[in-house]
């Protein structure tokens, strides 16, 4: 469980205020095939929007290449403050352990590929899609997201396509909308968000 109340009620290190809990049940070992790990919420605000719903991760096992992977479903949404509307979001992801599964005590090595979608409605009743459409891959060793391509679908509104290169540590990555492209910097992932799966295994 994270409770905010003690951590970072006023300001967390992000810049943004969070207050209530984050609560987090596993059924079994991380490790274990079959585990599913359940994230629910107890009247968790970040910067008074209100964030509802349940997060599941699921041990897939082995796949076809003989790694580890986790499914994820997500289905939430996030009550706007200030009477802002309401956002749904509801998510199926595969997160591939694809290097580093050797070393187990050694977290530089790991390499992460994400594929996957997510639908909902924003908090202007338009219908939206994401979709990952070249697996998102994080090297853990790195600050950056290398490479992948999403899209974002909008009802009403232009598609748009970020693209975030070839594979080199960087922050070259592409948005492009109505065939005009646009850097942008604003990509880079926390390495602690795609490393849980390892520190969690760790404490299991």
């Amino acid at each position: 469980m994270l409770d905010f109340r003690l951590m970072c009620f006023i300001n967390c290190n992000d810049g943004q205020y969070r207050r209530g809990k984050i609560l987090c049940a596993f059924n079994g070992s991380y490790w274990a095939v079959g585990t599913v790990v359940t994230y629910t919420f107890d009247e968790y605000f970040v910067d008074d929007n209100q964030v509802l719903g349940t997060k599941v991760d699921i041990n897939k096992g082995v796949n076809s290449s003989n790694n580890l992977w986790w499914e994820t479903n997500e289905n939430g949404s996030i009550i706007k403050a200030n009477n802002g509307g309401t956002v749904t979001w509801i998510s199926t992801r595969q997160l591939e352990w694809t290097e580093g599964a050797a070393t187990i005590w050694v977290w530089w090595d790991d390499v992460y590929e994400m594929t996957g979608e997510a639908h909902g409605v924003t908090s202007d009743g338009l219908d939206y899609v994401y979709t990952i459409t070249t697996p998102i891959v994080k090297k853990l060793n790195c600050e950056w997201v290398s490479r992948g391509v999403l899209t974002l679908e909008v009802t009403g509104l232009p598609l748009i396509t970020l693209d975030y290169g070839q594979g080199a540590c960087d922050h070259d990555a592409v948005i492009i909308i109505n065939g005009q492209t646009y850097r942008s910097f604003c990509h880079e992932i926390g390495v602690a968000k795609v490393a849980f799966h390892r520190r969690g295994a760790e404490a299991q």
